[in-house]
């Protein structure tokens, strides 16, 4: 498709030049907009680098104080003037190329316009289309992981439970023993902290010496020539050490530089002579590649050929057919616009009514049967036959005021297609309102479940300490039962021996006891934590719900909206197509008064590969009858 649009992504300081590629006919075609907002040239930004001649490119320049923030997008865009075409023609007037060039490239743009904001919009409906298809698979996953969740949770519940009444008892006797762990544990704390300290000092004064001595030369390297290698010393330079790397004047002179630049006698034999290669006005024309022609030149050929041919002619009505045939030649080819056939009647592909201003019956074929009978104010294109007063059907010719609506309907169109993109999911949340509306309703039981996920998060993820805490029971009631037999063992001497496997069982307990407590309050925390999330949880799922059903309707309502503006864009389209024969041409349409004067440029050619009988010319003005001039 043609490019009409460049875009770019502001960084909240670049003003540019930012150089957009497409064709533009007037520069007040040139759009710039950022983050959606149209801005004004002049105050926003200014036109830069336009390139006249061509009508090709050019550069926008942000003024300052106006540099597009930071991520904001930047659109360079063409919206070619629809109001009224560039040139209108008078009857007797001479023709210009360029006015018919620029009206037929005003037809060509609009509709590249159309088209490429028709394909944005399927682009973005298909886009929404499979965001909506993802975010009916996160929902449904989402729902069975739940429901999955709920069942879990009540099982982990009345095992903490258990857990946690069995930790309370073990924690109570983990105390006694924990306290006199303590002051254990700080001696030695403070022992591997010394030690640690020491350790650190040590190793970092010897890394120190030996970064040191990595990075500097002592003596004995440096009288070794360790430098030798990095500078040129004063007898290398004078031997010619940089000789080889920059031209001498010798060399120079010598014509170093001749094969970098061409000589005068070089650039004539390359470049063009305006002084001799030159066809002008007042010089036979040559066919020739080794020639220029001046405008004046081609003004004058296009004149001379344009003497010898014909081939449009306008009447008003169906009943205004020239006596005659209208094709120069007598043949076929010639086309004839009727400005309005209201009332033409046609059987079978064939009018019944079509006369001349002499009132004799005019007969045209191929009429389609789409067409009313009597027909209604539309215009049409009937091609001659060769035989006198029979006709060939061609085409429709729009009405000014139906191409007028359509194009005032383009806003309408682009603010449809922004409703859409980027997060709205049309057709397929459309699609299934009903399961949208069910969950939503099911609102009740998901806040159920999500009220109680947290704890069944936290209890599933502390289960390995909670039953370590509940395995070590046996131990730590062992501990407080050696209480006794450590009373036996003060009052009995003779069991001092056995006093310090006594002691290491004790430490042992006292350890395994800190252990459960430390977990015990690490699960206690957990699930304070998952319980508040929870809550948000719940919260979350609501309104997740209630957005559904929210995008559900809009999705509906956007994607009816599209399909009307597509298929509007699609008539606009048609029906600005302009002229077309065998060969067919670029579209045109005349709407205001406008003096075509002569031709006098052939920059731009719409004709250079139609045969010329089919050239053709759509032109019209209010309910006037014109005599158009002939055209090649």
């Amino acid at each position: 498709m043609a490019t009409t649009q460049n875009t770019f992504t502001g960084n909240g300081s670049n003003l540019g030049p930012f150089s957009f590629t497409f064709k533009w006919l007037e520069p007040t075609d040139i759009k710039v907009s950022v983050a959606g907002v149209l801005k004004t040239v002049g105050t926003h930004y200014n036109l830069v680098g336009l390139n006249y001649s061509n009508k090709d490119g050019g550069q926008v320049t942000f003024l300052p104080g106006q540099a597009p923030a930071n991520g904001a997008a930047i659109v360079i865009y063409r919206q070619t003037d629809d109001s009224s075409v560039s040139s209108v023609f008078y009857p007797g007037s001479a023709i210009r190329s360029q006015d018919l060039n620029d009206n037929f490239t005003q037809g060509l743009y609009v509709n590249q316009e159309v088209n490429n904001s028709v394909a944005a919009a399927n682009t973005t409906a298909n886009t929404a289309l499979t965001n909506s298809n993802t975010a009916i698979t996160t929902a449904n996953s989402a729902t069975a992981t739940a429901n999955t969740a709920s069942s879990n949770a009540s099982a982990a519940v009345a095992t903490a439970n258990t857990a946690s009444s069995n930790a309370s008892a073990a924690v109570a006797t983990a105390n006694t023993a924990s306290s006199n762990a303590a002051a254990a544990v700080a001696t030695a704390n403070t022992a591997s902290s010394n030690a640690s300290t020491a350790l650190s000092t040590a190793n970092a004064t010897a890394a120190a010496q030996t970064v040191l001595e990595g990075n500097v030369y002592d003596r004995t390297e440096l009288d070794g020539g360790q430098l030798d290698n990095r500078y040129y010393t004063e007898t290398e330079l004078n031997a010619g050490q940089l000789d080889n790397r920059y031209y001498t004047e010798t060399e120079l002179n010598n014509g170093q530089l001749d094969n970098r630049y061409y000589t005068e006698t070089e650039a004539d034999a390359r470049f063009y002579n305006v002084n001799t290669e030159s066809i002008t006005s007042t010089v036979p024309w040559t066919n020739s590649d080794g020639f220029v022609a001046t405008t004046a030149a081609i003004e004058a050929r296009v004149i001379t050929l344009v003497d010898e041919v014909g081939g449009f002619v306008p009447i008003a009505s169906h009943t205004a057919f020239p006596t005659s045939n209208p094709d120069i030649n007598n043949n076929a080819g010639t086309v004839v616009s009727i400005q309005n056939v209201s009332g033409l009647t046609h059987s079978s592909g064939t009018s019944t009514n079509a006369t001349t201003t002499g009132s004799t019956a005019v007969t045209i074929t191929g009429i389609p049967a789409s067409l009313p009978s009597p027909a209604t104010s539309v215009g049409m294109l009937v091609v001659t036959t060769g035989t006198l007063n029979s006709y060939t059907f061609h085409r429709l010719t729009p009405e000014v005021n139906d191409v007028v609506n359509v194009a005032n309907n383009a806003t309408n169109i682009n603010t449809v297609a922004g409703q859409i993109t980027p997060t709205n999911n049309v057709g397929t949340v459309a699609g299934i309102a009903a399961s949208v509306t069910t969950v939503a309703g099911n609102t009740a039981n998901i806040n159920t479940v999500a009220t109680g996920i947290a704890n069944i998060n936290t209890n599933a993820a502390n289960i390995a300490n909670i039953n370590t805490v509940a395995g070590n029971n046996a131990n730590v009631t062992t501990v407080a039962g050696n209480t006794a037999n450590i009373n036996t063992t003060v009052a009995n001497l003779a069991a001092i021996n056995a006093a310090p496997t006594q002691a290491a069982n004790a430490a042992s307990s006292a350890a395994a006891a800190l252990v459960s407590q430390n977990a015990a309050s690490s699960s206690a925390a957990a699930a304070a934590t998952s319980d508040s999330n929870a809550n948000t949880s719940a919260v979350n799922s609501a309104s997740s719900a209630s957005a559904a059903a929210t995008s559900a309707s809009n999705a509906l309502v956007s994607e009816q909206n599209a399909d009307a503006s597509e298929a509007l864009a699609l008539q606009y389209r048609d029906d600005t197509a302009g002229i077309l024969a065998q060969a067919g041409s670029t579209a045109f349409n005349v709407t205001t008064n406008q003096s075509w004067g002569d031709i006098i440029s052939s920059v731009v050619s719409h004709f250079d590969n139609e045969v010329l009988a089919d050239i053709l010319l759509s032109m019209s003005l209010g309910t006037q009858t014109i005599n158009y001039g002939t055209i090649i």
